[in-house]
């Protein structure tokens, strides 16, 4: 049997005080939401038509264009920081008390992210503000299966590793 002797109320906070609180999460809920979303469609697309990246390409709407041994075209670099200065924060909010991108352990969601970790330092890009990307690329290169895997540089993306090809 319990006997209640006495009801204390809290402090209450009016709805100034905690209104930009409410928004900041509800801000960060919205952006996580959004950036799920993304991923999902940009994995299901990768994975259902894995021959060709067009369809993703079209999905998160970036002009196409071979830099390899080229020189790059400043608009388009230009634009591609202003689409990164837009995206990542978006990515670091989600990515904050999170181990992986989706779950609890490596999915397609973080490969489909890792691989382009290696042109982060192609890219005149200021990264400090992202300190939950940072510590995920960097937990990322330290996964086995991934470290064995991964290309040596830029140019080696989408090809084979050289483990791989001595055993064909």
């Amino acid at each position: 049997i319990i006997k209640l002797l006495a009801v204390t109320g809290g402090k209450t906070q009016g709805l100034n005080e905690v209104k930009s609180v409410i928004a900041q999460k509800l801000k960060a809920q919205k952006a996580n939401d959004k950036y799920a979303e993304l991923a999902e469609k940009f994995s299901n697309t990768v994975y259902e038509q894995s021959d060709t990246l067009k369809p993703a390409v079209e999905l998160v709407k970036i002009p196409v264009q071979q830099v390899v041994g080229v020189e790059p075209d400043a608009g388009v670099v230009n634009w591609a920081k202003q689409e990164l200065s837009r995206h990542a924060p978006v990515l670091d909010a989600h990515l904050e008390g999170r181990k992986h991108v989706v779950g609890d352990s490596v999915t397609l969601a973080d490969y489909s992210l890792i691989h382009l970790e290696m042109f982060k330092e192609a890219i005149a890009f200021d990264w400090s503000p992202y300190p939950n990307l940072n510590k995920y690329y960097e937990r990322m290169r330290a996964v086995a299966h991934w470290a064995k895997t991964a290309p040596g540089s830029p140019e080696l993306t989408g090809r084979r590793p050289q483990s791989a090809q001595a055993t064909r």
